[in-house]
């Protein structure tokens, strides 16, 4: 953000800390938090295709 000065998340999670903007502090951590878990999931999907050895074992 800072290097591109080009606003983002960051920047607009540090503006509602400081303004102590609750509902926007909730929400960018609500869209961090899903960020995340989706880039988690893809890896784990992604690291079967990269590494054949890891499978996905099926439990009955």
């Amino acid at each position: 953000e800072i290097i591109f000065s080009y606003p983002g998340l960051g920047t607009t999670l540090l503006h509602a800390v400081l303004g102590q903007d609750y509902p926007l502090i909730s929400a960018s951590a609500l869209i961090v938090t899903v960020m995340v878990l989706i880039a988690n999931f893809t890896i784990e999907i992604l690291y079967g295709f990269i590494d054949p050895r890891i499978k996905a074992t099926q439990s009955d």
